[in-house]
């Protein structure tokens, strides 16, 4: 009877490859959320006006996150900083991998011919799962 026992239990340390990548992930993604919940309240409603930026539009940019970051601290009837506050912000929320930037150039993007593009490093399902969860959030159209 012991030597069955035996087995099981060494059977119950082999982790699979697949087993290792899931353990992996949940590390990953308590680190993001003590990251985001460690963040100023102010990079926290960045963060979510990036997000409800590509939720409505399907990508963003430095000008509509803007936009949106001003409706949002409106809905909160607060006044939103200027833009030089909020471009720091952007550029801590890189620092810390939560977001990456993409500079474009052409006639098209920007009054100067410059903008950047912000894609969000973490899904949106996991994102909107936070916000709810520390109702930090508050969604803009609806």
């Amino acid at each position: 009877m012991k030597e069955k026992n035996y087995i099981v239990r060494q059977n119950n340390n082999v982790i699979s490859e697949e087993r290792l990548n899931d353990i992996l992930n949940e590390i990953e993604m308590r680190d993001i959320k003590e990251k985001i919940k460690q963040l100023p309240e102010y990079h926290r409603l960045v963060l979510c006006s990036i997000y409800e930026t590509i939720k409505s539009k399907g990508y963003a940019i430095t000008g509509d996150v803007f936009e949106t970051h001003k409706k949002l601290f409106k809905s909160f009837e607060c006044n939103a900083k200027s833009f030089t506050p909020f471009k720091y912000c952007i550029y801590n929320l890189k620092k810390l991998e939560l977001i990456k930037t993409i500079l474009r150039f052409g006639r098209k993007n920007g009054k100067r011919g410059t903008t950047t593009e912000i894609e969000l490093n973490i899904s949106h399902n996991f994102l909107k799962e936070l916000f709810l969860e520390n109702s930090t959030a508050v969604s803009i159209n609806g």
